[in-house]
């Protein structure tokens, strides 16, 4: 296997291919980040993939029950907790991809959502947050048409609109190369973010008032009763790209995605 997850202690870094990452298992709000692709660094992809289910982080050490690497995923178990009722398998998976004969790295993050009362009602966020240039979102679940919902130099504002589809394109805004900022000519690149329109509640894209350039995509994913013994399984998606093309192959992807049930054995 080319994919290497390395746990010590609460911590975790991912080693695949030419991607570079590391968690922090007791704050996995904060995702996937310090992340570097080859010789870049994507300073500007800040959080990925990443998921709350407490009001409070970093979590008391007692709720992670275990974290372990398995072939190409990162298994994490964290117990309920007196403001959670549910217990919570995270997953997350480096894989690579091909789109439109284009060989695409991508990053999964499964969660089974477990109670063991007679009747629940289990909420889990998704942050995945950038420094971008621009901000597009497909016109509808087809995702052969985008809008550009956002660029530098607009207001700051909210972003509120139909929750389906869960997809957005941020155009990063800068990728280091070495410590240096990348120089002109450089290929940008593009980071996608998808999250299973059956278990998007809510939606929205908040750009930061003090931080012009950092936007924050944050959903709600379930808002339905979970009965005892029941595991609903919820997931969310990235994946980088070169600018050129990249809403043509995020299309794909999307689409791919989006009719694609989430495995039973993870």
């Amino acid at each position: 296997m080319n994919s290497t997850w390395v746990v010590d202690g609460h911590f975790a870094t991912l080693s695949y291919h030419q991607l570079r990452g590391k968690l922090d298992l007791l704050d996995p709000a904060r995702g996937l980040h310090d992340l570097r692709w080859g010789d870049r660094m994507l300073s500007a992809a800040r959080t990925l993939l990443g998921l709350s289910f407490e009001t409070r982080t970093p979590l008391n050490p007692q709720l992670l029950l275990e974290a372990y690497a398995r072939q190409t995923d990162l298994v994490v178990s964290y117990a309920t907790s007196p403001q959670r009722d549910v217990g919570i398998q995270v997953y997350w998976r480096a894989l690579q991809h091909e789109a439109l004969g284009i060989v695409v790295p991508v990053l999964d993050m499964q969660a089974s959502v477990q109670t063991a009362l007679l009747d629940s009602m289990p909420t889990v966020y998704t942050y995945n947050v950038a420094h971008a240039r621009e901000l597009w979102r497909p016109r509808d679940e087809h995702a052969r048409d985008w809008n550009q919902v956002w660029r530098v130099g607009q207001p700051s504002f909210l972003l509120d609109g139909p929750s389906h589809p869960g997809c957005w394109l941020f155009k990063l805004d800068q990728v280091q190369r070495d410590g240096a900022t990348t120089e002109p000519g450089t290929e940008p690149l593009s980071l996608l973010v998808m999250v299973q329109p059956r278990d998007l509640h809510l939606g929205r894209a908040i750009v930061d008032p003090a931080e012009p350039q950092r936007v924050a995509i944050v959903c709600q994913l379930l808002h339905e009763h979970l009965e005892k013994g029941v595991i609903r399984r919820v997931w969310q998606r990235a994946a980088i790209l070169d600018s050129s093309r990249d809403r043509d192959v995020a299309g794909e992807l999307y689409r791919e995605f989006a009719e694609t049930e989430p495995s039973l054995t993870v």
